[in-house]
Order: structure tokens, then sequence, then C-alpha cells
């Protein structure tokens, strides 16, 4: 089984699981607009060092992030999700925006700029692409017995379009819960969403026993019923 999931991934092989194995770790947005003045030249090169972790340096190479990111998914593998460790109940739950799906090409579209106005129209168009190290991540955990259970802060009136996105994207999941539009009309803060996410891990926990929590923000492993804790690197917001 260890010979399958290397396979597959393609690579050799207490708090959060989380780590930096590229040589250079890069500013993050806020990070370059809190310091620099917008179009310096600072900026742009703070920018430019953002994007080289993003993007691959040439045709058929991993980005600094996708390694990175490859790497943090062998090490749980490799740790904590092991086929010996697997109940038939063993769930593991996933954030889905930057962590499943990408919008790194919104923010380039936009100039890294992006406001509200923006993101749901580039969700609606499923045009969010999969972050391929937790694809061949999630194709692993299905292979070995785990369930998959996502839980976003997205509106649910995107149900239809992000698992149409998800599911071209190549992902398999088996249940995908979004936030009702009754807390988003209430525009609830950013702790409401989190309370949100943990009373969702709480009801799925009555089910499963929910053994991993994947995310790429503080949000989505506040609370109870997150097992191990991956988290994921994200430099855009």
């Amino acid at each position: 089984m260890i010979k399958l999931y290397r396979a597959l991934l393609g690579v050799a092989a207490s708090g959060y699981m989380t780590a930096c194995f590229s040589q250079s770790v890069p500013p993050s947005l806020k990070e370059i607009k809190e310091q620099h003045e917008a179009g310096s030249e600072a900026f742009k090169a703070a920018l430019a060092q953002l994007c080289a972790y993003y993007e691959p340096s040439s045709a058929g190479q991993e980005s600094g992030f996708d390694r990175d990111v490859r790497e943090l998914c062998e090490k749980a593998l490799d740790n904590h999700f092991r086929v010996d460790t697997i109940s038939s109940t063993a769930t593991i739950v996933f954030d889905i925006d930057e962590t499943m799906l990408s919008h790194y090409g919104l923010f380039k579209e936009c100039n890294f700029e992006c406001g509200l106005q923006d993101w749901r129209p580039y969700r609606e168009a499923q045009r969010c692409l999969a972050i391929k190290p937790v694809r061949d991540f999630c194709q692993v955990l299905k292979v070995l017995g785990y369930t998959l259970i996502l839980i976003s802060s997205r509106r649910d009136l995107l149900v239809k379009q992000t698992a149409e996105n998800l599911a071209r994207e190549g992902y398999e999941f088996d249940e995908l819960i979004l936030m009702p539009m009754s807390l988003w009309n209430q525009k609830s803060g950013a702790a409401d969403h989190n309370g949100w996410k943990e009373a969702m891990r709480k009801e799925c926990s009555k089910k499963y026993k929910i053994v991993g929590c994947v995310g790429d923000s503080d949000g989505d492993f506040q609370g109870e019923c997150c097992g191990v804790k991956v988290r994921l690197p994200n430099y855009l917001y």
C-alpha cells in the first residue's frame, strides 16, 4: 500500500502539520501591500517573488507551492493516514478554497486586487483549478478507504457549480457541505463562519469518526472534532 500511494503521488517519500520546504518563503500578499507602496519597485519585486512561488519555473516542473503541498501530504500519509489506522467510519474533512481549488488565476487576472464582486462570477463559471498535490492526496485517501467530507463557507447556492467544478478537476468525495445563505445574509464575521464549520464537524461526528482535517487557515481547525490538523500554505490571503 505504501508503494501504491507513492506511485500515485509520483515522488519519493500535535498542533498543525505545516511546513515550507522551498528554499525561499515568499511574502504574503497582505504583507506586500502593508510593507510596500503600490507600484513601487519594492512592491513589484515582492509580487514577483510571490508569483515565482506559485508558478513553475519551466514547463513540466512543479512550482514551489505545489512542491511544499506535496511534501506535506506525503508527510501526513507517512505519519497518520495509513491503511492500518482506518476504521469503517474513518473520515477526513477538507476545506475547498485554496485547499482543493485555487483562485490564483483570479488574483493574476485582477492584478492581485480582487474584490468580493470578483469571487462569485469566477466560482459560478467553475474556473477554479485543482491544487494537484491535494487532488493526488485525495485519490490516495479514497483508495485507502477514507470517507472525504468537504465543508466550505462558500454560499450553498453554489453547490451545483462547486460539485461540478470539483468533479471536472478530478476530485472524488462523499459529502459536500456549503454555508447556508441565511448565515451569509446575516453578514456574519469570520468567527461566525468558523463556528459554523465546527458545528458541521460535530454533526458529522455523530455518524463518522473524524481523524483529520485539511485546510489553509486557522478557522478550518477552530474548535473540536478535527483529528490531525494538516495546514496548507496560503500566501494569497
